[in-house]
Formats: C-alpha cells, sequence, structure tokens
C-alpha cells in the first residue's frame, strides 16, 4: 500500500496513482497533478497568456488560450487570439498563423 501525500488516488492504465501532486513531482498522466498538466513526466505549471510554450501544444495553456506563433522565426506564446500571416503583410515572409494579442508581434488582423 502507498500512501498519497493528498489522501487521493485514480486508477490509470491500470493502476493506481496519487492524484492532486505538486509541481515538480514524477506523473504518468495530467489527472495526476493538481496543476492539471504532465509534461515530460513532470507535474508542471500551467502558463498565463503571453507566456512562451516551446512545446506548441495547446495543453500547455489554461483555458481557452492556445499555443500560437508569435514571430515569423518561430516563437510560441499562449494567446487567445490568432490571425493569419499573409506574404503581403508587413513583417511576414510566409503565411502563418500568428498570435494577434501578443505584445511582441506589432501586427494587427
Amino acid at each position: 500500500r502507498v500512501c498519497c501525500a493528498s489522501g487521493r488516488i485514480a486508477n490509470y492504465a491500470g493502476y493506481d496513482y496519487c492524484t492532486n501532486l505538486p509541481v515538480g513531482t514524477a506523473c504518468f498522466s495530467s489527472a495526476h497533478c493538481a496543476s492539471d498538466w504532465c509534461y515530460d513526466g513532470k507535474c508542471k505549471t500551467k502558463l498565463v497568456s503571453g507566456d512562451s510554450c516551446p512545446s506548441e501544444s495547446n495543453s500547455e495553456c489554461p483555458g481557452s488560450l492556445t499555443c500560437n506563433r508569435n514571430t515569423r522565426y518561430g516563437d510560441y506564446r499562449c494567446t487567445k487570439t490568432t490571425c493569419y500571416c499573409y506574404a503581403w503583410t508587413r513583417g511576414c515572409s510566409t503565411g502563418y498563423y500568428y498570435a494577434a494579442d501578443a505584445w511582441s508581434n506589432r501586427l494587427s488582423c
């Protein structure tokens, strides 16, 4: 029998695991973490709007935020709004979606 600090367990893939685990704790599923995000085998803190999301995964960003390209160089941030950057748009060289509400791109839809 394994005791969990949180006092809570959940079944995952046929095994019982502790839940409500703190940031930095080893995990196998986001359901195990108090932050609701398991990445690279560790519970991580969810990001906020404007934070960099290097994994390019929407699961990194909370709520309705999504991980979107912020610059033509491929930097990604958690944002609410995206726009399409056409080749003729100022500051764009190729078409891609970008984070319209991120402060560093200075582009508008």
